[in-house]
């Protein structure tokens, strides 16, 4: 069976949605829960979560609850029965694969951006209805991917390149797989972002003097860089056209590759 079948796809991305709908929206009321008490400890009428902290709360659970998940569709290579089962159904390895990313980097982020948002919206309504202190308007911004001046957007292309990672994750680890997932993924994010800034200060050494890099690490066409002396920031960018290209190239690039040596090892795992 070499020959793709759209109707063997569908028919896999049905089964895998009958298999598992039920522990997804269980987690997605969990996710809620915990959103609700985490305001709840944080919020009255004299304090409420600033903006950028509600970034930092966006980020961290699609982060580590995506990881999560994407490590979870191919759960059953953690068990060899089921792993053999998973194995012997009618489809091939990259309409296995397409029902992986159709789940992990389409389905889980469009629920959690929406559901994050609508949750962020109706927090925002509730602290203007009951705070009593003078809030800039900046700090009542709702969270969204499409405000390109927060770190949102950048985090939200980051979790779809390493969803790959995760769902290979789950070929490589039979046991612990969850554990040894989000350690990789740490471990990567953290080279990421350690070559990043060693790639922009090497460059940029002769230019900047006693001035330090600051801003999104993982933007490697653009940086900003703060002057003590002064109290300013400026901003260093590649020109429109190559920052995108590079944004691009770097983002899909990495997701491509990462996408096919998963294929590879599934491919692997059905000799």
């Amino acid at each position: 069976m070499n020959n793709f079948s759209l109707k063997r796809l569908l028919l896999l991305i049905k089964k895998t949605w009958v298999e598992n709908y039920r522990i997804w929206f269980m987690t997605l009321g969990t996710l809620i829960a915990l959103y609700t008490i985490f305001h709840l400890l944080t919020t009255d009428r004299k304090h409420l979560s600033a903006f950028y902290p509600r970034q930092l709360l966006y980020s961290l659970g699609l982060l580590v609850s995506g990881t999560l998940f994407g490590n979870f569709i191919w759960r059953d290579f953690s068990n060899k029965g089921q792993s053999i089962n998973f194995l012997l159904l009618p489809a091939t390895a990259f309409e296995k694969l397409l029902t992986g990313i159709f789940y992990s980097c389409l389905v889980f982020p469009a629920v959690y951006i929406t559901t994050y948002t609508l949750l962020d919206a109706a927090y925002i309504e509730i602290v203007k209805s009951i705070t009593t202190l003078q809030i800039d308007d900046s700090e009542l911004r709702v969270v969204s991917i499409w405000d390109t001046d927060t770190i949102v957007l950048p985090v939200t292309v980051l979790f779809l390149m390493i969803q790959p990672i995760a769902l290979m994750s789950s070929l490589l680890f039979e046991k612990f797989s969850y554990i040894k997932t989000i350690t990789l993924i740490i471990l990567g994010i953290f080279s990421l972002a350690y070559f990043s800034f060693f790639l922009k200060e090497s460059i940029m050494k002769d230019l900047l003097g006693d001035k330090e890099i600051t801003g999104n690490i993982f933007n490697l066409a653009q940086c900003y860089v703060y002057s003590p002396q002064h109290n300013t920031i400026d901003t260093i960018s590649l020109p429109k056209p190559m920052y995108y290209f590079v944004n691009l190239t770097l983002t899909i690039g990495g997701a491509l590759f990462f996408t096919f040596i998963t294929f590879l090892k599934l491919k692997e795992k059905e000799i």
